[in-house]
């Protein structure tokens, strides 16, 4: 009987080997052929007193491997009341025709301080392809163009 349970485990065990390197097989291979990402790409990042955080998603965005000419970073500065809006400018200083911001003065009574943040983003966003993080988030270097890979038919 304990052999037989031994045996038919081992049966169940070599299956789920054969279909789990069936299924890895099957997935595609990354690339990280840059020539291929075409598409330009904004990033929209709202932020409200967001000083700490945003070096560190900024730095993250900064160095994406994907092609530095498609991709615009926006950073839509709510209402600060810390030193958010003067990281901005150094960043925007530092990295033209990169890193742009605009702040946010007033907000409408009837939306939201994020939805109005975003509308505003999008307003002076070039790319074709809109990506949206948050302040306190870090992505990996390869985020953008994993995700261009997505939706891009090869």
């Amino acid at each position: 009987m304990i052999s037989f349970l031994l045996i038919g485990t081992g049966f169940l065990y070599a299956l789920f080997i054969l279909f789990t390197y069936h299924g890895w097989k099957k997935t595609k291979t990354f690339s990280s052929d840059t020539d291929n990402f075409k598409t330009k790409v904004t990033v929209i990042i709202p932020a409200r007193n967001e000083e700490k955080n945003l070096p560190r998603v900024l730095n993250a965005l900064l160095a994406q491997d994907y092609p530095t000419e498609k991709i615009q970073i926006v950073v839509v500065n709510d209402r600060s009341e810390d030193a958010t809006e003067s990281l901005l400018r150094r960043y925007a200083n530092e990295h033209p025709h990169k890193v742009e911001y605009l702040n946010i003065e007033t907000l409408p009574s009837n939306m939201s301080p994020k939805k109005h943040a975003l509308l505003q983003g999008l307003s002076i966003s070039k790319g074709e392809w809109i990506a949206v993080t948050d302040a306190d988030c870090i992505m990996g270097p390869q985020w953008l163009s994993s995700l261009s890979r997505e939706f891009t038919d090869d």
